[in-house]
């Protein structure tokens, strides 16, 4: 070991994972997920697995998972709302219709309803009625 504070049980641990973690993404399979339009699911199972190699010092395999990384693309989901998401969400609490909202902001009513989608994900909601409570407590 290079760091004396890992305990060799959390090595063999880590070392359990890592073998998991090499049969659930085997050379190419996290290209599947990419193929497929799951970037995400490619991109989680990758950051997973690189977090591994880098506690077991597996250098090689840190870097060719940050590669593949780069090559999906995409981005990281976002913490928090973001402007747009925010001022959707306050509009629709104020009971502005998609309509009313998406003439405010310029910007379709289509747009008002993704945004809001996006909005109930990551506040973790599931109708209009909870949205005034929840942006509250922010």
């Amino acid at each position: 070991c290079r760091d004396e504070r890992i305990r060799p049980e959390l090595l063999v641990r880590d070392q359990r994972c890592l073998v998991k973690l090499r049969r659930e993404v085997p050379p190419g399979n996290h290209t599947d997920g990419y193929r497929n339009r799951k970037k995400r699911d490619a991109r989680e199972a990758l950051t997973n697995a690189s977090d591994v190699f880098e506690r077991l010092g597996a250098r090689l395999w840190v870097e060719r998972t940050a590669a593949e990384l780069a090559r999906i693309g995409g981005r990281a989901p976002a913490e928090g709302l973001t402007p747009t998401e925010l001022r959707v969400a306050e509009l629709i609490a104020a009971g502005r219709t998609y309509r009313e909202a998406a003439a405010e902001l310029f910007i379709s009513p289509k747009t008002v309803q993704w945004n809001l989608s996006k909005v109930y994900s990551k506040l973790g909601i599931r109708s209009r009625t909870e949205l005034p409570s929840r942006l509250k407590r922010r």
